[in-house]
């Protein structure tokens, strides 16, 4: 049988499609290079050839993800018939309901930027957000200063703000997900995105219980606990 020969763009994207499939079924500590090589039925410089290591692997794989996020995002950003606060909810909402369908992924992606090692991956990963939708998300500050529903001193430090908020909350989420011991962890989740709505509505100077950054409903698929009452 002829040898199949790809591009060099099509090579690398079955490379991170195989590794994101064993990422899911072994985990990232338990998939090797060398694993993902097999899988892929490449030579070992190939590989070498796209990714210095599973680190850069992974986070290729992190940003491939987050300009998925960024797909889901712009067509909500753009429509000129939404109002800035259904926008703004629209935006994290649909970015949390697509988080939830690649659970099994990103709960293994969590597990491995958590390691010691991976300490700068980490930050690389955060920036990467924040440099993609902190934009987006002033743009839609703007426009709900421009409707009369926001009220901030600068577009620009609430975007950053309110990310920063919504980035944080989401790392603790991201804790009480990998916590070995789970009791009251959906409690504490949803009290959290509630203080987490609190805290958005003042920085932007909203009527409070118009935005809301996290669905609760999205929220509890990653838990098995009671709910906050």
């Amino acid at each position: 049988m002829a040898r199949v020969v790809k591009g060099a763009e099509a090579r690398r994207a079955e490379i991170l499609q195989v590794a994101q499939g064993l990422f899911m079924e072994r985990g990232y500590a338990g998939t090797s290079i060398q694993e993902i090589i097999e899988a892929v039925g490449i030579a070992k410089g190939t590989f070498y050839h796209h990714f210095r290591s599973k680190s850069e692997l992974l986070d290729a794989l992190s940003k491939e993800l987050t300009a998925h996020g960024m797909l889901l995002a712009l067509p909500i950003v753009e429509d000129p018939s939404l109002p800035a606060v259904e926008k703004l909810n629209q935006l994290f909402f649909q970015i949390g309901a697509w988080k939830t369908t690649q659970r099994e992924l990103l709960v293994q992606m969590l597990t491995a930027i958590r390691q010691p090692e991976n300490v700068l991956l980490r930050q690389r990963m955060e920036s990467e957000s924040v440099s993609l939708f902190v934009p987006l998300v002033a743009q839609i500050i703007e426009q709900g200063v421009k409707e009369g529903v926001f009220s901030v001193f600068s577009v620009e430090q609430a975007a950053h703000i309110l990310f920063a908020i919504s980035l944080a909350t989401s790392n603790a989420l991201g804790d009480l997900v990998l916590a070995e011991e789970q009791g009251g962890a959906l409690e504490r989740a949803e009290c959290m995105v509630r203080a987490n709505h609190q805290a958005v509505a003042r920085i932007l100077g909203a009527e409070e219980g118009t935005v809301r950054l996290m669905d609760e409903a999205v929220v509890r698929p990653w838990f098995s606990s009671e709910p906050c009452g």
